[in-house]
């Protein structure tokens, strides 16, 4: 069963790489009947995302393969049922002291968890393989800004091929913002849950880990469960930061060019754009909360407070 989890995720990890790329030659000509330009590469941002991906991967199956093999190991190293423990903590409903009992516990344990890992990162994938295909088309934009200014300054090529440049470019723009617009009606409820199910997760874990010293072994394994329970909102929350400040960039690059000595149709035109591109695209969670970096470091900072009013509590 881990083989197959394994292969399936590391399916979910290719498709998603070739996901931007697929996008970038098909959707936008399909639909506007225009070309991408050849001058971008794609392939350096699609293999930062493939990194990133397997790097969170990685770090999960090894946290939870970690506790699972612990857990089987002090089973059948100790024969006082006392020491035996499950991977994530007892289950009340069931005698687990006894052989049978302890390891259908077990069992369900290592299914429930692997069916939550599962979903949780085909979803993380998915959700960050589109805001960083967003932030690929935004940093196509802003080289085909930068190629229409040479263009323009060339007096050679006429107002009509201008023309079209721009309501090509225009018509990227619009493109974009749908998407972004589709991505966080999609899935804005779902990056809602997930950080929603972080909080709550970091919570139990803390509370866990306020009720044990600090020199118990389990301490290490419940922090490396929270940083790895944290690892997928910091990751979306990136990425979403990531496409606001390229988005942020086309505003920039209308504003560096100079427009003097250029046609006067030319700079009216561009004006439109400059418009469009001061409202940088964002990505809210359920339409409540940006999803950027601030909103990964409060939920850490959160995770933390709670640590801290927990451990005071204990103390006393």
């Amino acid at each position: 069963m881990k083989l197959l989890v394994v292969v399936l995720v590391l399916c979910v990890i290719n498709i998603t790489g070739t996901f931007a790329q697929g996008l970038n030659e098909k959707c936008y000509s399909a639909k506007h009947n225009v070309q991408i330009p050849d001058t971008v590469c794609v392939d350096t941002k699609v293999r930062k995302c493939r990194n990133k991906m397997t790097v969170f991967f990685v770090s999960v199956l090894f946290t939870c393969l970690t506790q699972l093999i612990y857990s089987i190991i002090l089973r059948y190293t100790n024969e006082d049922p006392k020491n035996w423990r499950l991977p994530f903590g007892m289950i009340s409903i069931v005698n687990t002291t006894y052989s049978p009992g302890f390891e259908i516990a077990y069992v369900y344990q290592f299914t429930s968890i692997i069916y939550f890992i599962t979903t949780c990162l085909t979803s993380t994938i998915i959700i960050t393989g589109l805001l960083n295909f967003a932030a690929t088309q935004f940093k196509i934009m802003q080289l085909k800004i930068k190629r229409i200014l040479t263009n323009a300054n060339n007096s050679s090529i006429q107002w009509r091929f201008l023309k079209t440049q721009i309501e090509e470019l225009i018509r990227y723009h619009e493109f974009i913002t749908e998407i972004v617009q589709e991505v966080s009606f999609m899935y804005g409820n779902m990056i809602l849950c997930n950080f929603m199910g972080t909080l709550c997760i970091n919570c139990v874990e803390i509370y866990r880990m306020s009720i044990l010293s600090l020199k118990d072994s389990r301490v290490v394994n419940i922090l490396a469960e929270i940083i790895t329970g944290s690892f997928h909102t910091m990751l979306i929350c990136k990425a979403g930061q990531n496409m606001t400040n390229e988005s942020e960039k086309i505003a920039e690059c209308i504003y560096e060019i100079d427009f003097v000595g250029t046609d006067l149709r030319f700079q009216k035109s561009i004006v439109i754009l400059l418009r469009r591109a001061q409202k940088p695209a964002r990505i809210k969670a359920g339409g409540l909360v940006n999803v950027s970096t601030v909103t990964s470091l409060h939920v850490l900072r959160l995770a933390y407070s709670a640590f801290t009013i927990l451990r005071n509590v204990y103390n006393k």
